[in-house]
Formats: structure tokens, C-alpha cells, sequence
């Protein structure tokens, strides 16, 4: 199921919940591949679920953990991938998807994050300003 859908849904049923855009540590190995999640408030944290992952892709990626419940690490939203870049901690070129990695595609990831953050979930393609100018501008 999309994950703006999911949010959707979920928000519907009752429990604040939010997409996020950030990168997946579980698809490619030593890669974080553009992949979007949702959180949901369960009472005393928020909850990472991946709606896009069922039982065949789990089995076939080797994710051993519930993708309905994902643990801290497994996913780094833009934001948190952006400042370990910065710190030393990752590098950049291991972030991105098909033939476009690199710390410039965090940052576009950054944007859809925040606009995801405030309810505006976008689609992996879209893009706004600056986001859809040459990428060399954006390093």
C-alpha cells in the first residue's frame, strides 16, 4: 500500500499519524535506497511501520524484523541521513536510488520530508524551486 495512503488511513482511524521520507537500510546492503515509511502514535511512541513490505518482499530482502513495528536504524529519515553525512558518520554517495546517489539526493529528500511532516505527502518525483533545477546546483 503507498504510504501517503496508509497515513491516510490510519489518521482516519483514529491515531496521529505521518508519512516520512528518508532511505531504507534494509533493500540494497550497504546502500540506504529513497524509500518512504509511516509513524503512528501509539500512546507513548511513535511507530514505524512500512506498508510497501508484506511477507514475500521480507523474505526475499531478508528483513528479519516487523515491518509493521521497525526498529531505530533501519530507516533514516532526510534529515537525520543529512547530518550524518555531515558528521563523518555515513557517506553520501551510499544514499539514493537507480543512478542517483549522492548528498544532493538527501536534500531533495529533505524537502519531501518536511512537506510529508506537515501533512503534504508528495510523490517520490515531484519537486519544487530549486529541487527541479540542474542537480550540480545542489551540492
Amino acid at each position: 500500500m503507498h504510504v501517503a495512503t496508509s497515513a491516510t488511513l490510519l489518521r482516519r482511524a483514529g491515531p496521529p499519524s505521518r508519512a516520512r521520507c528518508g532511505f531504507a537500510g534494509y533493500f540494497e546492503p550497504g546502500k540506504w535506497v529513497d524509500h518512504s515509511v509511516v509513524e503512528h502514535w501509539d500512546g507513548d511512541r511513535w511507530v514505524m511501520l512500512d506498508p510497501q513490505v508484506d511477507d514475500f518482499q521480507r523474505g526475499l530482502i531478508g528483513l528479519v524484523d516487523d515491518p509493521a513495528d521497525l526498529p531505530s536504524g533501519l530507516f533514516l529519515p532526510a534529515g537525520e541521513a543529512w547530518l550524518r553525512c555531515q558528521a563523518g558518520q555515513e557517506i553520501g554517495e551510499h544514499f539514493g536510488i537507480l543512478d542517483m546517489w549522492g548528498q544532493w539526493f538527501i536534500k531533495g529528500n529533505i524537502a519531501r520530508d518536511l512537506a510529508a511532516l506537515n501533512k503534504v505527502e508528495m510523490l517520490p518525483w515531484d519537486g519544487w524551486g530549486r529541487l527541479m533545477g540542474d542537480v550540480a546546483e545542489l551540492i
